[in-house]
């Protein structure tokens, strides 16, 4: 019998290395959560392996990723490091205090100091009381704003309550 081991590392990008561990204290660091995961300092690069969770920001800007299997890797911009984390498989993305409370999909990109992400297969955005289904979504976490678009064989759809509108006006 195979037993899986919970390992927790704190991913600090203010370089284009990736393992360090650190507390959780500087804007651009995240915790990363999987029964594996594997580093290379050279291409700054962690793969998380089963049960994937990396949470990023602190109070009321938190949001966690969760997945099947992730990628977060360093990408070089001129002077600065941000970060592009790649999930696969039962993606659920979890906003604190933002308009758009949660959004599930096959397979999702996202990077967390622009707080842009892009979702792609049977996604699911929970938006107050509203919830829209569609095939692709490309979500600025920080405005609130998404855009959902049908998939070969998904059409858009949302159910929508319109006295939740009435406190936040949001055009779409």
């Amino acid at each position: 019998m195979i037993r899986s081991i919970n390992i927790v590392l704190t991913l600090v990008m203010a370089s284009s290395t990736c393992c360090h561990t650190s507390p959780l204290q500087e804007s651009s660091a995240y915790e990363m959560t999987a029964d594996e995961i594997d580093c290379n300092q050279e291409t700054g690069k962690c793969i998380a392996k089963n049960n994937a969770r990396i949470i990023t920001g602190k109070g009321d800007q938190a949001k966690t990723l969760t997945a099947q299997a992730m990628t977060a890797k360093a990408k070089e911009q001129g002077i600065t490091t941000s970060q592009m984390i790649g999930a696969e498989g039962d993606v659920f993305l979890e906003a604190q205090g933002g308009k758009i409370q949660s959004i599930r999909s096959d397979s999702a990109s996202y990077e967390p100091d622009s707080q842009k992400a892009k979702f792609d297969g049977n996604v699911q955005v929970r938006f107050g009381s509203h919830v829209f289904k569609g095939g692709h979504a490309i979500a600025e976490l920080k405005q609130g704003d998404f855009v959902l678009k049908r998939g070969s064989q998904i059409p858009v759809t949302g159910l929508i309550y319109p006295d939740a509108f009435s406190e936040n006006r949001h055009r779409r």
